[in-house]
């Protein structure tokens, strides 16, 4: 789609870095440019490398609203992570506010070539101002663990976001994602292979939206959006992607995992929609893929949907119910559905599929199975395990394999970009069935959280590695820094073999971090580690009353909450209490209860 691969035949290379003794011209490495500020007199189709330091270590770059020059069509400016090993370990960009503050015709990659994001942003609120951009690629880079917003910009085109990652924390953020673009045909805009988290109440439907989408001509793949719980204070309706009305939009290959409203909700308030394909997804959240006129409908009647396709995707349901596929969910405006298709998708668990009186719209070979049915038909499956199952066919789920339409004309791939048959029937749901005759790699957990920690010191926690297909699976694990591979990074696994990969998290400075742990071999896949720093951790320490009540003195950071647990095996730990620190950073809670007990030890946990 882009015309990033085009360099002008005087393309220079140009190089920052900021461990330098002072700035020099940047036309080498030992010459470089120490800041980014200092950059000047690059052209288009020029390539800026960034330091990150030696392979393994990181250096720090201070910018707020980075606003880098472009270059011109066909010849983008890149600026990149560097690539040899003295100088590809992780540029970090430091700042408030806004991280990058928009550019057009530039590419900004923090890919080193093994899979992991070398850039990385810390201290920013909102990642990224797009307003007016085009041809535009955020490639490989960790946008922040502590944001109140993504991105956002109107009338946007020709852009790409891929292999990022972004965890909004602000428990009043709205999304993280609101831009308008302005395409007019598919794959103009592209939006892939990217992790994003995002708050929500779990009484009820509210939360920060993922994708807040206008206009045309996008489409979103391969992205892993996972709704979290917290005490979110919004009213926001938390939806994977929401979106007003338009047309050329494809959303294939995604999973989407605890959305509180709906996955995909094609909210018809402008207008209808148009040649909109969701397929190969995996919806493991209450309601999935939903279209119809919004309650204050504000479009031309009738209300038209036209060529909308929902096909061969998996509907997991983890509370037996839900709306996993409405198209129509709104009957109060008049209504009209032309070349609609819902076909081959398998819902687990939920609802059945709501059409509201759609009487013209293809509804064909969607099954839905319980989760009894989920156990004999998966690799792996129990309900509510959320992405450690795995929706994989097995030979024993004839109810799904060879039961479909072929869909053909729409798409012609799984979610594994497997090919389906050219003709004669599909399987239903987002994989088709395949004897496993390669390893298959399986990691669990998904995500692994270190908490908050002090600086300087260093906590270990460990993945497992699995081989879930047939074969020798043999790979590597890596991460970047400051988290690292203590043990378990290289593995050679026979069939159903497992080994631990352990990860050491060993900060220096106090922050909010996240890291991609990359795991190569039978397909390849990744977990997310994360944590925190602290200036100093909570303590405790206790006297003994007369009456034998403990009385704890907790010291902490001023407006953290630390819940006070306790134990008598270091097993099971029970949280007796849970405390507010004042500025003073020490409080006293009294174990009433202690007397019951012949031994008890206690912990603090923020």
């Amino acid at each position: 789609m882009f015309s990033f691969a085009l360099l002008s035949a005087n393309a220079a290379t140009w190089y920052v870095d900021s461990s330098v003794g002072a700035s020099g011209n940047g036309t080498a490495w030992g010459t470089a440019w120490q800041a980014l500020s200092n950059v000047t007199g690059v052209k288009a189709g020029d390539t800026v490398y960034i330091s990150g330091g030696a392979s393994g270590s990181s250096q720090t770059y201070s910018v707020s609203s980075w606003k880098p020059a472009g270059g011109a069509v066909g010849n983008p400016i890149t600026y990149q992570i560097g690539q040899d090993p003295a100088h590809n370990g992780t540029a970090i960009f430091s700042g408030s506010g806004t991280w990058f503050g928009g550019a057009s015709y530039v590419i900004v990659s923090g890919n080193a070539g093994d899979g992991a994001m070398h850039f990385s942003c810390t201290g920013y609120g909102t990642a990224a101002s797009i307003n007016g951009d085009s041809n535009l690629r955020i490639s490989y880079v960790n946008l922040g663990s502590n944001l109140s917003d993504g991105m956002d910009g109107q009338n946007v085109g020709s852009f790409e976001l891929d292999h990022c990652y972004a965890y909004i924390s602000d428990v009043s953020a709205d999304h993280f994602f609101s831009v308008g673009f302005n395409g007019t045909a598919w794959d103009q805009n592209l939006i892939h292979d990217n992790t994003i988290y995002c708050p929500h109440l779990s009484s009820n439907a509210n939360g920060a939206d993922f994708f807040q989408i206008g206009g045309s001509g996008y489409t979103l793949y391969n992205n892993l959006l996972v709704g979290y719980n917290t005490s979110y204070t919004a009213g926001q309706h938390q939806d994977g992607l929401q979106t007003l009305n338009g047309s050329f939009i494809k959303v294939y290959g995604n999973t989407f995992l605890n959305i509180q409203n709906f996955c995909v909700f094609g909210d018809a308030y402008y207008g209808g929609f148009s040649s909109v394909h969701v397929y190969d997804n995996l919806f493991i959240s209450e309601s999935g893929a939903v279209f119809g006129t919004d309650g204050g409908y504000q479009g031309s009647l009738p209300c038209t949907f036209n060529d909308i396709v929902i096909a061969n995707n998996t509907f997991d349901c983890p509370d037996n119910g839900g709306q996993p596929i409405a198209l129509n969910n709104v009957s109060g405006f008049a209504t009209t559905f032309v070349s609609c298709v819902v076909a081959n998708n398998v819902i687990v668990n939920g609802g059945g599929i709501q059409s509201q009186g759609d009487t013209t719209s293809t509804f064909v070979d969607n099954v839905s199975l319980t989760a009894a049915q989920g156990k004999t038909d998966f690799v792996g499956y129990t309900s509510g395990s959320g992405t450690n199952n795995n929706y994989h066919l097995l030979a024993a789920a004839s109810s799904l394999i060879g039961q479909g339409a072929n869909e053909s004309g729409y798409f012609v791939t799984d979610k594994d970009g497997n090919a389906r048959p050219a003709t004669g029937n599909w399987d239903i749901g987002a994989y088709q069935y395949s004897l496993v005759t390669t390893p298959v790699i399986l990691v669990t957990p998904g995500n692994t959280s270190y908490g908050t920690v002090l600086a300087g010191t260093s906590v270990t926690n460990g993945f497992t590695v699995k081989n879930i297909g047939v074969g020798t699976l043999s790979g590597t694990a890596s991460v970047g820094v400051p988290f690292s591979i203590a043990s378990g990074g290289n593995y050679s696994l026979g069939a159903g073999q497992t080994q631990a990969v352990m990860v050491v998290f060993s900060p220096v400075v106090a922050s909010n971090y996240s890291q991609t742990v990359t795991l190569t071999g039978g397909g390849g896949t990744n977990a997310i580690v994360s944590g925190s720093v602290a200036s100093a951790l909570a303590k405790v320490q206790f006297q003994i009353t007369p009456a034998k009540q403990f009385i704890l003195t907790i010291a902490g950071q001023n407006g953290h909450m630390y819940d006070i647990q306790a134990t008598q095996d270091f097993i099971t730990w029970t949280v007796i209490g849970t405390v507010t620190m004042g500025a003073s950073g020490t409080l006293d809670f009294t174990d009433t209860n202690a007397a019951s007990f012949s031994k008890r030890f206690y912990r603090i946990r923020e």
